[in-house]
């Protein structure tokens, strides 16, 4: 067994496997179960992953990640260049291995988790204003002018349980509108793609995606029809 049977898995410049290893994991981060030797081993309730992109590799070193393995992954976080001031603490910080003592269990984290998703997102019903305001900002996304494919079902559900974890680490006891745009940025940056000749006409000039989501948030407004009556309880 390899590493991709552990509970935790870190994928370092992902980017740089080659298609037949992002093919081999598509069945373990959607399934959740790997095949070997012609046996299924399920790989249970806890199963995490984390995997980095080096952005400013050549291609002939990288792989594209195709958009079915884009899509099992939850959120990405972009990482900035470093502070001034972290940039000193990093030139002389302590990387000899050390003991880390455990804070949660397995156990605690999957308790945890399903708390989270049957508080904040089951007992919300279709029509709730926020759950419309999410759907509106994928809606949107769809109809831009300038994405070529949109997010799919996926994106709607992982903003959703994003905004709910968001809601839940800042004690809040229902997801809010501010829950949903913290989140949005993270949960679908990578989930759709833009025509590249439609962006550059576009006014104001689109960079990157995270410019759309931004004009996305703008342009759907929070006072409409749809949230008066939820407003109103």
């Amino acid at each position: 067994k390899g590493p991709i049977f552990s509970r935790f898995v870190i994928a370092d410049e992902i980017n740089r496997a080659i298609p037949r290893i992002h093919g081999a994991l598509l069945s373990a981060l959607e399934e959740r179960k790997i095949s070997l030797e012609g046996k299924d081993h399920e790989l249970g309730p806890f199963y995490f992953w984390i995997a980095t992109q080096n952005p400013v590799e050549s291609s002939e070193s990288t792989s594209y990640l195709p958009e079915a393995l884009q899509e099992r992954l939850l959120l990405m976080v972009q990482v900035p260049y470093p502070s001034d001031a972290l940039l000193r603490k990093i030139a002389v910080h302590d990387t000899r291995p050390r003991k880390i003592e455990r804070i949660f269990s397995m156990d605690d984290i999957v308790s945890i988790r399903n708390a989270i998703f049957k508080q904040y997102v089951l007992r919300q019903r279709a029509d709730n204003a926020v759950i419309v305001y999410v759907q509106h900002l994928i809606t949107a996304l769809h109809n831009h002018t300038v994405v070529r494919w949109g997010p799919g079902i996926r994106a709607v559900q992982d903003l959703t349980r994003a905004a709910a974890v968001h809601a839940y680490l800042h004690g809040r006891e229902s997801v809010t509108f501010d829950d949903v745009k913290a989140m949005a940025f993270a949960a679908l940056r990578f989930k759709f793609e833009c025509d590249v000749k439609k962006a550059r006409r576009h006014i104001p000039r689109i960079t990157c995606n995270d410019d759309v989501i931004k004009e996305v948030i703008t342009s759907v407004s929070l006072t409409g029809s749809d949230y008066v009556e939820e407003s109103a309880h």
